[in-house]
């Protein structure tokens, strides 16, 4: 539970440092957020506590917002990847602590971010970050279990989108990386469980059979 609590306390202070760097307007209430979570994660006392939903939800607020520059959009989802990280390493399957509707909201915040351009090269590593943060919720424990076939089609078509962009702002590179995410993405996805009859099961032939129509048009 100490690292989860240290991990939370350390990425609420990375973004205020980026923010007073590089101002930006933000709602009031993004930022309150922020200072808010900070006052109950030290008071929380139990594993329990910590709801991923509640603890993500300031900084996907960050992502989300179209006012937020590029490093300060980078640096909320770097915290994001670090958060859930330490979720991975805090957890157990026992533990209670459900990441279904989380992930989903990170998805959800992270294949529709809007942020303020400003540099290239900045601008491509919020790109990087995207890759990057599909590609650990696809790592979370049982991920293919508790996520919607939508969420996971939207994790598709963003990999899918940069990994076969040709625009010159998207170096090749990263083009890359979102393949690779992209076939472990498919390896996942196509790996069979050992329980046939289980509402995943239903869940992930659902997203076969799309992702296979979606692979045939694109051939």
């Amino acid at each position: 539970m100490e690292v989860l609590r240290s991990a939370i306390l350390s990425e609420i202070q990375a973004l205020v440092h980026v923010f007073r760097q590089d101002y930006v307007k933000l709602k009031s209430t993004q930022l309150q957020g922020l200072a808010s979570l900070r006052v109950h994660v030290y008071q929380w006392t139990d594993l329990a506590d910590f709801e991923s939903q509640t603890v993500l939800r300031p900084f996907l607020d960050i992502v989300r917002n179209e006012n937020t520059t590029g490093p300060l959009t980078r640096t909320a989802m770097e915290s994001v990847c670090t958060i859930l990280q330490a979720y991975e390493s805090s957890t157990t399957p026992t533990s209670g602590l459900s990441m279904q509707y989380a992930l989903s909201d990170v998805v959800d915040a992270v294949t529709q971010c809007r942020f303020q351009e400003t540099d290239p090269e900045s601008d491509q590593y919020v790109l990087l970050m995207v890759v990057r943060v599909l590609d650990m919720v696809m790592q979370c424990r049982d991920a293919t279990r508790q996520l919607h076939a939508g969420t996971m089609w939207h994790v598709v078509e963003s990999l899918y989108g940069i990994s076969r962009s040709y625009e010159t702002q998207i170096p090749s590179v990263l083009r890359s990386l979102a393949t690779e995410s992209l076939h472990r993405l498919m390896r996942i996805v196509f790996t069979p469980t050992s329980s046939p009859s289980s509402p995943a099961t239903s869940t992930a032939a659902s997203l076969d059979t799309r992702i296979l129509a979606f692979l045939v048009q694109k051939v």
